[in-house]
């Protein structure tokens, strides 16, 4: 379980195909809703959170998110970036009980959120399935 995002209009190998696990991808998407914050990207994220093809629809909108997520994990000093997942722990743990070992928290490498960064330069607009 996990996303699959790819990109649209690709101009290299990293911008065809990216993959995050459930447990990696809400650390990214928390470093683009900052990104988006921090320099006024004003980028709907909306349903990123979901597999329904949601995404940028050009390569511009994606470089310029790629360049503000740059400058935003040169600046963590953790290698290890993390994000809450408390909403689909306690989904989960109503769902199946509560003792099923959830993480409250998701954790990724400074070298994933690279590699996704790496994908925005290339990718030429892109779609989480």
């Amino acid at each position: 379980m996990g996303m699959d995002i790819y990109g649209s209009h690709p101009s290299n190998e990293a911008g065809e195909y990216f993959r995050a696990s459930i447990w990696s991808w809400p650390p990214i998407l928390s470093l683009v809703r900052t990104a988006n914050q921090v320099f006024n990207l004003s980028y709907d994220t909306a349903g990123w959170e979901m597999n329904d093809g949601c995404g940028l629809d050009n390569q511009e909108d994606c470089s310029i998110l790629a360049d503000a997520m740059q400058r935003l994990l040169h600046s963590a000093e953790s290698p290890v970036l993390t994000a809450e997942h408390g909403g689909m722990a306690k989904a989960m743990s109503a769902a199946f009980g509560s003792n099923i070992g959830v993480k409250p928290q998701a954790e990724t490498s400074k070298e994933h959120v690279q590699r996704f960064i790496d994908f925005l330069r290339g990718c030429g607009g892109f779609r989480i399935c």
